[in-house]
């Protein structure tokens, strides 16, 4: 409105038409516009940049996994996507299939999986229209990264966040075109080494699913291995060691600096940098290994 002329939303005013800035993944997502269909051939996403913040992957990371899967179709129409996913990147999908209903993929592979042994594949397997077709896990015999870590967090009803990798499927949540190869033998990159590639190759291909081909151990028999399987059991004990590492670090820096350091003005300096160093350290631990 405008003192002089009066409304200028009018019919043959200047604001006569309201437009929006919206990216078409989100008009998916929210329905405006209809799901993308997959048909065919194969194309791959580079999941190897995504990152983690504070244990978790920042949102932005899944929606870039999408507007690479969305592009994707985009240049090939009739494409069908099929997904490769190591430690972090089975996080990744298993956030997008949950946040993004329109995303399908023919065979999926997860290796060193930090996704639940609870998550719901059933409902995305199954129906005339199935978001994903096929599924095979990969357990490692001494897989400590899933164990320690991120199953600490499977206990706490999340159904996202969990040891996989480790645990494999939970008996009552496997179903029809879910498959395991237990154990393969080794720690969290076990399943992605070369000797594993042509056989990963033909399921994401063909959607072979004889697991026998695969060099997987019947049993847990190494004595590292039945220390991870027994600490796993109990993550939270790794959690308490490493608070109580963490304590016993900063209480051996603030005593060195007492010691060393004799002007108090000097002695605070140098605590607040080494604190904030330290700290720093801890994060990048917690948040990248």
């Amino acid at each position: 409105f405008r003192l002089e002329t009066g409304p200028i939303c009018t019919p043959d005013g200047i604001l006569n038409h309201i437009c929006c800035e919206v990216g078409v993944r989100e008009l998916i997502r929210d329905g405006y516009l209809c799901p993308l269909a997959t048909k065919a051939a194969r194309t791959t996403a580079d999941t190897s940049e995504l990152h983690i913040r504070g244990g978790e992957f920042v949102a932005d990371e899944v929606e870039w996994l999408m507007d690479q899967y969305t592009e994707a179709l985009a240049r090939y129409p009739n494409a069908s996507i099929s997904y490769v996913g190591h430690s972090n990147g089975t996080y990744i999908l298993a956030k997008a299939l949950e946040l993004y209903p329109c995303c399908q993929f023919e065979n999926v592979v997860f290796a060193g999986s930090v996704v639940s042994r609870y998550f719901e594949w059933k409902d995305l397997l199954s129906g005339d229209k199935p978001r994903v077709k096929a599924i095979l896990n990969f357990v490692g015999t001494r897989d400590w990264v899933v164990a320690f870590f991120p199953k600490l967090f499977q206990g706490q009803n999340r159904k996202d966040l969990g040891s996989l990798g480790h645990d494999g499927f939970a008996l009552k949540h496997l179903g029809q075109n879910m498959y395991q190869a237990k154990h393969v033998e080794g720690g969290h990159g076990a399943a992605i080494k070369e000797p594993m590639w042509d056989m990963i190759a033909d399921f994401v291909l063909t959607g072979n699913t004889d697991t026998e081909q695969f060099p997987c151990k019947g049993k847990v028999d190494s004595a590292a291995e039945r220390i991870v399987q027994t600490v796993g059991e109990h993550p939270i004990i790794v959690w308490l060691f490493a608070g109580l590492v963490a304590l016993a670090g900063l209480t051996i820096i603030m005593y060195m600096l007492a010691i060393v350091i004799g002007d108090p003005q000097i002695r605070a300096f140098l605590s607040g940098m080494a604190l904030t160093l330290y700290f720093l350290i801890l994060w990048l631990i917690l948040t990248r290994v």
